[in-house]
């Protein structure tokens, strides 16, 4: 049995055919280091152009905010990133 879908709020075709929509969303998780909310920046030097991306530090999704804080924590060799619900 799968999981009801999220309700759309407002949806708009562009003339590309893409279709945008806006939905509900009852939960934010947001990112933490040390209990200080930060940006995680990549930079790649060896490309000759501004080649900086920012990675997502918010989700909708528990388990996606709890798999990026166990890959986060492998990839600087630590344990000081966690996650916490926002509006409750």
């Amino acid at each position: 049995m799968s999981r009801p879908g999220p309700e759309i709020i407002l949806e708009n075709e562009l003339d590309n055919g893409q279709i945008w929509q806006i939905l509900t969303g009852e939960e934010v998780y947001v990112i933490l280091y040390k209990n200080k909310p930060v940006s995680i920046r990549v930079l790649r030097p060896s490309l000759s152009i501004d080649n900086k991306r920012y990675k997502r530090m918010s989700y909708t999704e528990e388990g996606t905010a709890r798999a990026q804080c166990k890959r986060y924590n492998e990839k600087f060799n630590c344990e000081d990133f966690h996650y916490v619900k926002m509006f409750e």
